[in-house]
């Protein structure tokens, strides 16, 4: 399991900006992870309020950046 400061140590995104809260498990081809960002009500992608459907989508992209790191896939070349 990781907890928030080790994934702050694998992807780009710090602080705030940081959607993920912990990776419970990992493999090749899967990740679970965990977010409660859209609970924050100082989540700095909440509008009026609320958050839109893309914020769904960026946390799955940093779920996706962390599992590139976990797994060595983001030092590999991309396949075409």
């Amino acid at each position: 399991m990781l907890d928030r400061n080790a994934i702050l140590s694998r992807i780009p995104h710090q602080g705030a900006s940081c959607l993920l809260d912990s990776c419970v498990a990992w493999s090749a081809t899967t990740l679970h992870a965990t977010s409660r960002a859209h609970y924050d009500v100082h989540n700095p992608l909440r509008r009026n309020g609320q958050l839109g459907p893309l914020v769904a989508a960026e946390i799955a992209m940093q779920a996706a950046a962390l599992h590139g790191t976990l797994t060595g896939e983001a030092n590999s070349p991309p396949v075409i």
